[in-house]
């Protein structure tokens, strides 16, 4: 009813995404234990799976998180991987993306990293940034967020964050205005 552009969700609720909305698929340990070797064709279309390294080599029967990254992409649109700190891969159109990590500091408590992560990916995306450059606003986004307790205190305001981003040599961005909201 409220004609959402994107949603996050997990594999189990692609049925009621509506169509025409761009699906940002995430599965947790206990989702990819199930789902390992036979995601589901709901997947294929419209779709960007976002897992961690370890998520990634289970649902894809391999070792290595750039080969899980290339077997995953070819049941979603895009596969996402993260690889802790050495920053995260992608696979779209069949070409790799990476985005090294970012030494942010010490790291105080990584919970929540991943939502954040995922966050910046979709607000990246939904602002039309490349592929690249979407790895690079969501690494740097997780990166800053495990230098202290808690996800909620390591989540930026927008501003914070296009500041950070800007400091750190990411490409310059605009927020949209009032009507584009």
């Amino acid at each position: 009813a409220l004609a959402p552009r994107a949603v996050v969700c997990g594999v189990a609720q692609l049925d009621a995404v509506p169509t025409g909305t761009e699906a940002y698929v995430s599965v947790g340990d206990q989702e990819a234990h199930g789902y390992a070797g036979r995601l589901p064709e709901a997947l294929a279309e419209h779709s960007t799976l976002i897992v961690n390294e370890p998520e990634a080599r289970l649902l894809a029967g391999v070792a290595d998180a750039a080969d899980a990254a290339y077997v995953l992409a070819e049941r979603a649109g895009t596969a996402v991987v993260t690889i802790g700190p050495r920053g995260a891969i992608a696979v779209s159109d069949g070409e790799l993306y990476a985005a090294r990590g970012v030494d942010a500091g010490a790291v105080v408590d990584t919970t929540g990293a991943g939502d954040l992560f995922t966050a910046a990916y979709v607000w990246a995306g939904l602002r039309g940034m490349a592929a690249a450059d979407r790895l690079r606003w969501a690494v740097l986004y997780a990166s800053l967020s495990v230098t202290v307790r808690t996800a909620t205190a390591g989540a930026l305001t927008e501003a914070e964050l296009i500041d950070e981003a800007a400091r750190r040599g990411l490409p310059a961005f605009s927020p949209p205005t009032a009507k584009e909201r």
